[in-house]
């Protein structure tokens, strides 16, 4: 008797599905029973609302958690998905996560997921964002800029679990796609997080009449409130008498983030408020290298109760300097000359109007007497917006510069710290819209008839991340939003290419890979840094990976040929793989233009620098391109241009009979963050 290959394939299917229960049954028996599971097959100990969220997962298809800072909430989300995967039947439960962003996911639940799943030998194998049974993916995590709505598409399974951590952030169109995984009488949704903006998906989950079974739970809540009975070590995690006390004097009870993170409730907040708090307590929580550009904001107190503030903006990192009443021109100009030398900051952007005038006065004399380095910008906020394309938008200038700022924290490019003075005038902050549709900030007049103190610290800030080129207009009409994207899975065979772009100053290097078939480029490493000895460049270069050729153009910079042919001989020297070439500005740019309009061109997220200096190249008034601080975008055109011509795969470049592939690592693996 003999049998075809659809008879085998099914007897070893059968097989292999009988095998995976075998290792699975001492974990069946917790099918309806996730506390005793947690406490029983884990190890672990649940506080009264720890239980509570497990009981409604168990019994409720849908469930909201609204939380304040710090109570487990994440720490529970992660042992419902191990639950979840370890009692149902191997390939008939699926597990799908997705946060705002991809740290969230990583970093926060699947970093919970994996140390669970080791130290409790649970079922299958994890990595840093994928639960497998054998090669059948039964778990991922996506982030939601990934994550399109149709990509939950396909998913098909008898038991599907769904968690939504930081639920704030995610958009309306991916939450509804992720409700549609929940076909079945058998399918769970769990969505977690704080209650940051009223205005989201997740908030209107949270209110009554909707299908959800909503959980709150408040700093008084926990244990160390209630006097629950739980472990030392459990109470040394959970939210403390001592912070929420600390919250009070800084925040204030009718505080949009205390009603928030200390009481779990949603605020209330009016439509024409400027930053989301969700946005807001982001840029407190978020962790951004402090690099690339180095500048100061500065608003000068005008009368009485007025302030004069200085922030410190390093890259996307901002900080206050100093916050002084009554101070008089001079002292103020002193201030500033102090914080310029303590920062080393290459530019001061003062709002020029009213008291403003004359510091700026004082310190373009004291640059022009050689006394001070940095360049002097006085910007008057009520001149019309500083590019063309802005001027239908925008009322002025000061609207401009604070949805500039907007943008920064909604997109995650700001980190901040919790300076209260900054953080209740952010979250009051106000704008309308003109007769003629343009958007006008809320007057400090106003504000001071709410009974609302002058913004300070907050106009300090939006001069602090204004651009320095006045009366220029961005280069690229393409938004960074359109552009960056979460780290991707190389394919195999995908050719790699990096691009060099050095000056007297600053050095500067990105690294792309190719979806030949797609044509996109992906740029996923970046290197910015003051120029040092060559070596120091070099060694960086070649420890991303040795074999990855390094597009440079000799003439860049203004160089000589000679010059340009001794760095050439330098780099070579030192073991660079250089591949060289000649590109004009106009054609490289034209390059870059006609990638970002089509799609074509994708930048990890990661890459601060990059993100940076793409929002501050701009085009003169005379036609010209301003390439200040400008490296990576160079660099970047350089790729444009001829990354598909000079990338190689790695195989290509170890060449046959090379099988030495332990110096070079994954290339697209970042050395600092492992990924």
């Amino acid at each position: 008797m003999s049998l075809d290959y659809a008879e085998l394939e099914q007897i070893l299917e059968s097989e292999l599905h009988r095998r995976s229960a075998k290792q699975t049954a001492p974990f069946a028996k917790y099918q309806s029973q996730p506390i005793a599971f947690v406490e029983k097959a884990l190890g672990g100990f649940l506080w009264s609302k720890q239980r509570e969220i497990c009981e409604s997962v168990q019994e409720n298809r849908f469930t909201a958690v609204k939380s304040c800072h710090s109570v487990g909430k994440t720490a529970i989300a992660a042992r419902l998905a191990t639950w979840w995967l370890s009692v149902h039947p191997p390939g008939e439960a699926f597990l799908v996560t997705s946060a705002p962003t991809w740290d969230q996911v990583r970093a926060l639940l699947w970093r919970e997921i994996n140390t669970i799943h080791k130290n409790a030998n649970l079922p299958g194998r994890t990595n840093q964002t994928e639960w497998l049974f054998g090669n059948e993916l039964v778990g991922y995590g996506r982030a939601v800029r990934e994550t399109d709505p149709t990509s939950f598409q396909g998913i098909h399974a008898r038991y599907v679990l769904v968690v939504l951590d930081e639920a704030c952030g995610i958009s309306s169109a991916v939450w509804e796609a992720a409700e549609t995984l929940v076909a079945n009488d058998s399918s769970r949704f769990l969505a977690i997080g704080n209650p940051d903006d009223p205005a989201t998906e997740f908030a209107r989950s949270c209110k009554p009449g909707s299908h959800y079974h909503v959980i709150r739970i408040s700093a008084f809540d926990s244990p160390n409130f209630t006097g629950e009975d739980v472990p030392d070590l459990l109470n040394e995690l959970l939210v403390s008498p001592t912070w929420v006390e600390e919250r009070r004097k800084k925040w204030g009870e009718s505080s949009p983030l205390w009603i928030s993170k200390v009481t779990g409730e949603f605020p209330e907040t009016s439509s024409d408020g400027l930053i989301p708090l969700n946005a807001l307590t982001r840029a407190l929580e978020c962790n951004l290298e402090p690099i690339g550009t180095n500048e100061l904001g500065v608003d000068v107190g005008r009368f009485g109760s007025d302030s004069t503030v200085i922030y410190h903006r390093r890259g996307p990192v901002a900080r206050r300097i100093s916050s002084e009443l009554g101070n008089d021109l001079m002292t103020t100009a002193g201030n500033v000359v102090k914080a310029i030398k303590e920062t080393g900051a290459t530019a001061v952007k003062i709002d020029d109007i009213g008291s403003g005038g004359g510091v700026t006065d004082r310190l373009s004399e004291l640059r022009m007497l050689g006394e001070i380095n940095a360049e002097i910008v006085g910007i008057n906020v009520s001149n019309s917006p500083i590019n063309d394309v802005d001027l239908e938008r925008f009322q002025n200038q000061k609207a401009q510069l604070n949805f500039a700022v907007r943008d920064r924290f909604i997109e995650g490019r700001i980190d901040i710290d919790e300076n209260n003075d900054l953080l209740k005038q952010a979250a009051e902050i106000k704008y309308k819209l003109t007769s003629r549709g343009k958007i006008l900030m809320e007057p400090k007049e106003v504000l001071k008839q709410r009974g609302l103190p002058s913004p300070d610290d907050w106009d300090a800030l939006i001069l602090a991340f204004a651009p320095t080129e006045t009366g220029t207009q961005m280069l690229f009409d393409t938004q960074n939003a359109d552009i960056l994207c979460q780290p991707i899975k190389p394919f195999d065979g995908m050719p790699h290419v990096a691009a060099l772009a050095i000056d007297h100053h600053n050095v500067g290097v990105v690294w792309g890979m190719i979806d030949e078939k797609a044509d996109i480029i992906y740029l996923y490493a970046e290197y910015f840094s003051r120029r040092k000895d060559l070596a120091i460049h070099a060694h960086a270069m070649k420890q991303r990976g040795h074999w990855i050729p390094i597009l440079f153009d000799p003439r860049a910079a203004g160089r000589s040929e000679e010059i340009g042919e001794r760095l050439t001989d330098q780099l070579l020297d030192l073991d660079v793989d250089l591949f060289t070439i000649e590109l004009s500005q106009d054609v490289g740019f034209s390059e870059i233009e006609g990638r970002l309009s089509t799609g074509r061109l994708k930048v990890y997220d990661t890459l601060q620098n990059w993100s940076d200096q793409y929002q501050k190249i701009r085009r003169k008034p005379d036609g010209s391109i301003d390439l200040n601080q400008g490296h990576l975008i160079e660099a970047m055109a350089l790729i444009c241009a001829y990354g598909r011509e000079a990338g190689i795969t790695e195989a290509q470049a170890m060449g046959p009979g090379d099988d030495d592939y332990s110096a070079w690592s994954d290339p697209t693996r970042n050395p600092t963050t492992g990924y």
